[in-house]
């Protein structure tokens, strides 16, 4: 099927009824991709509903155009009725353990599960920016200037025109192909004006919509790789069962000790490889640009992802020109690449942490598991709160190929008896009352292993997951004294 893309300009358009307090101004573009469209959006709601929750702490970007919201206390905001407004309680849609436990869970579990117990962002954001004061609206408003919204316009604009020189819909077309995708839906591309200097930014996904940061020296042809970047991320999400239970399958059964580390990578690998690998290299021909394609970690700020992502795109390449769907073949090919690329590396603690299981026996731990998360560089966490004494389904009995970290106290251990049998929580018991703190690593089987982090009490297990952290390099089994000893084990092999 033959795929063009086409562009208007029209009258603004949103998912909602704009409220009155804020004007919004909307400009779309329209790719046509198979039977369905995705829009590039310049909306002033969405940034300013970005940029608080940026702001408030609620999301992951590059800087917040209110850089401190003290300011606007002054004029009546209220940051925790904002988070309040933003966040709900997310349930996950996972089902529970049937049969035998999987080894990992599958690429379109991810979405469910990812957020157990945790709080996450409301799809409407008309309530919050309904709780707004007229004084914040005005402060507000004097940040969306027109020179704000224009530069987005042109940005727009450029995106479109590029997009048509490399026919970026056909490109994403192919990538569909590769996860064997319904494209019943395309994502809103939604773009965000910060005033970062540098061209590198955050991009994030909500649903069926891409937030694309647009620093102050952008243009189309640089946010382009962004753009499919977050699409790929999109379709990958949403692979087919078939082409997901292969990849398990194959990784699963392949013996390696990079099997974990490369599964866990292998949808940011992707993502980079189609945005800042196929995509760029189209856009980026001339000479000037090519240190862009050589330099490392010029594809993505992380060591690891940057070297796979540059050395799976001639696989990549080959995988879209045979029309086939990611299948067996390609996870034995990508192995060898994460096997000659990573090497020890895989066996790094952080590496096997990429993706992990984290349990916790209250929300005392929120700050220690954000901790994790951040100086871990932990893609997914399938986190649990088990505070109830008769809730034993964790993210860690489902998945047997997970490493995992639980954080708890002396007394929370009670809570555990789904993952650690009797005799192993009396043993933390005795040390951790003993020794102020205790971490005791189990494997689990050739893939995995969990990590317990015990205190007797709260602050003492917070202190103690400070120091695991600072050995993120060193994977080890046994026991490890963090209070007393500077340096963890020598792993047992």
């Amino acid at each position: 099927m033959a795929i063009r893309a086409r562009f208007f300009y029209g009258r603004p358009m949103t998912r909602r009824t704009t409220i009155s307090k804020l004007t919004t101004t909307t400009a779309i573009w329209l790719f046509a991709i198979s039977a369905a469209h995705a829009r590039v959006v310049v909306n002033r709601d969405q940034n300013v509903v970005y940029h608080l929750d940026c702001a408030t702490g609620l999301i992951l970007c590059t800087s917040a155009a209110f850089e401190s919201v003290e300011e606007l206390e002054e004029f009546g905001f209220d940051a925790q009725r904002w988070r309040q407004h933003r966040t709900r309680t997310s349930t996950s849609i996972d089902t529970p353990l049937v049969g035998p436990p999987a080894w990992l869970p599958s690429p379109k579990r991810w979405l469910g599960v990812s957020n157990r117990g945790t709080t996450a962002l409301k799809d409407d954001e008309s309530p919050a920016l309904a709780s707004l004061s007229r004084q914040v609206v005005d402060e507000l408003t004097e940040n969306w200037r027109d020179d704000q919204r224009g530069r987005l316009d042109h940005v727009a604009l450029q995106l479109e025109l590029r997009s048509r020189d490399i026919d970026l819909p056909s490109i994403m077309n192919s990538v569909a192909g590769l996860f064997d995708t319904d494209v019943e839906k395309t994502p809103d591309i939604v773009l965000i004006a910060t005033d970062h200097p540098s061209l590198g930014s955050v991009a994030t996904r909500a649903g069926h919509t891409l937030f694309v940061e647009s620093p102050r020296h952008d243009t189309g042809r640089s946010r382009l790789p962004v753009v499919a970047h977050e699409w790929t991320h999109h379709l990958f999400e949403r692979m087919s069962g078939a082409v997901s239970d292969s990849l398990l399958n194959a990784f699963e059964k392949s013996g390696s000790a990079c099997a974990t580390p490369a599964y866990h990578l292998l949808e940011e690998v992707l993502a980079t490889a189609v945005g800042d690998g196929i995509v760029a290299a189209q856009l980026f021909r001339d000479a000037d640009d090519t240190a862009y394609l050589s330099t490392s970690e010029s594809f993505y700020a992380d060591a690891d992802i940057d070297a796979m992502a540059k050395a799976v795109v001639p696989l990549l390449q080959h995988q879209l020109g045979s029309g086939r769907p990611l299948d067996t073949d390609f996870a034995a090919q990508y192995l060898e690449l994460a096997e000659r690329v990573l090497s020890a590396r895989c066996n790094d603690l952080q590496a096997r942490l990429r993706m992990s299981a984290i349990v916790q026996t209250s929300h005392d731990y929120d700050a220690a598991y954000q901790l994790l998360r951040d100086r871990l560089a932990i893609r997914t966490a399938l986190i649990d709160v088990t505070e109830d004494l008769n809730s034993h389904d964790t993210a860690l009995t489902r998945y047997t190929g997970l490493t995992g970290v639980v954080l708890s106290d002396i007394a929370g251990l009670d809570r555990l008896a789904g993952i650690a049998d009797l005799p192993t929580r009396e043993a933390l018991k005795a040390v951790a009352s003993a020794e102020g703190a205790a971490v005791l690593a189990l494997p689990r089987n050739q893939h995995a292993e969990v990590y317990f982090i015990v205190g007797k009490n709260p602050a003492a297990t917070s202190l103690a997951a400070v120091h695991f952290i600072a050995h993120r390099r060193q994977r080890f089994s046994g026991w490890w004294l963090p209070l007393r000893e500077a340096s963890i084990p020598e792993r047992n092999e």
